[in-house]
């Protein structure tokens, strides 16, 4: 049987980590989807990677 391999970057793996630990927390993915939801986004600032904070 031949297994199939797959290659990622540190940073992709780091970030994946990253997405699997902050889903664990109990109740976490709700509260997020909760506010995504009820904020009112017309009037956020987009993030700018250049900007000088």
């Amino acid at each position: 049987m031949e297994k199939n391999a797959v290659l990622i970057s540190e940073d992709e793996w780091k970030n994946n980590e990253e997405t699997l630990f902050l889903s664990s927390i109990s109740g976490y993915v709700e509260n997020i989807n909760n506010i995504r939801e009820s904020e009112n986004w017309e009037s956020a600032k987009k993030y700018e990677r250049d900007e000088e904070w």
